[in-house]
């Protein structure tokens, strides 16, 4: 089904069905000193390092040759923090050991590269809310295919005709799909809902110029990527990411591809293609990142506003190409 990704989907799969439920249980009993504020002020929580340490000793094991470049640095833990996360992984599982071949930034032997964000929207976790698990495998700077799952999935989002989890998997072939745990496919690439709605992520003043010019009502706040596949699936027509700075790798090619292969559209704030760096960031993204279900003249007509109200709002003009 999954075409030259066979057994790269297949293995990601399996450890999605093991982090899943892990992810679940932690997040029901996590405990305030089980959770730290990064230097730039977002969370980070015991999951975050336990998962990425499950999904790159999957990798590893079973995909030899492939690299990883996580979000997390389970080397740079203190003891007692470190000691914590041990205490939901398995008693002969080593974080340390199991990350410790991860690479930091592209360099011109690290053709295939797993992207992983292993708890995306932490912010959403620490607070019984929605997250991701992410991640997806670039082959030469491009996203070959993607497999993240969305623990607490909730069909009144996506339409799909099962509850509880849901793996969302994408390749450059064409193929987009959510799966159950049970293994079931459902494809996405042809939407059935086709609802107007604002996903927002960012400054709000520029996304309430979106919601304004284009008269969207619904407006879905909900922290983490899941975002991209409510849009996937047509339950929204618009995804703004506006920070005003690079982002990061680990935060949209785990969606991009496969909100592409449902018929959308993404592009940074210029318009252009997403180019991945091999510092692990995003070019351009400092100007925005939109993303859109349609055709290519609504998407154009949505970044125009975008940048216009970037523009008028922030008082800079960088919108030349």
């Amino acid at each position: 089904m999954f075409g030259k990704y066979e057994k790269e989907v297949n293995t990601l799969v399996n450890i999605m069905k093991r982090a899943i439920p892990m992810t679940i249980g932690i997040q029901k009993r996590l405990d305030f000193e089980e959770v730290r504020t990064k230097k730039d002020g977002t969370y980070v929580s015991i999951a975050d390092y336990a998962i990425q340490s499950i999904i790159m000793d999957g990798i590893f094991n079973n995909l030899p040759g492939d690299d990883c470049l996580g979000e997390e640095d389970c080397g740079k833990l203190n003891p007692y923090f470190l000691s914590m996360v041990k205490k939901v992984l398995p008693d002969d599982f080593d974080p340390v050991k199991a990350c410790h071949k991860a690479i930091f930034k592209w360099g011109p032997d690290n053709h295939r590269v797993w992207v992983i964000d292993p708890i995306d929207g932490t912010a959403g976790f620490v607070s019984n809310g929605a997250y991701a698990i992410a991640t997806a495998l670039l082959i030469d700077m491009k996203v070959a295919c993607s497999i993240t799952a969305w623990p607490l999935h909730d069909p009144q989002y996506t339409g799909l005709p099962f509850e509880g989890p849901a793996i969302f998997i994408a390749t450059d072939e064409g193929l987009a799909v959510a799966m159950d745990m049970e293994g079931n496919t459902y494809d996405m690439t042809k939407p059935t809902c086709h609802e107007s709605g604002l996903l927002t992520n960012g400054l709000g003043r520029v996304l309430a110029v979106i919601k304004e010019t284009f008269r969207i009502d619904n407006i879905i706040s909900m922290v983490s990527m899941v975002k991209g596949f409510i849009l996937a699936s047509g339950k929204a027509s618009v995804y703004a990411r506006i920070h005003k700075m690079q982002e990061h790798v680990w935060d949209v090619a785990p969606f991009e591809l496969f909100v592409r292969n449902c018929g959308g559209y993404v592009t940074d704030g210029l318009g252009h293609q997403l180019v991945y760096l091999p510092n692990g960031m995003i070019k351009d993204t400092e100007y925005g990142i939109l993303s859109t279900i349609g055709r290519q003249e609504f998407h154009d007509k949505v970044l125009a506003t975008m940048r216009e109200g970037m523009k008028n709002i922030l008082q800079i003009d960088y919108w030349e190409d």
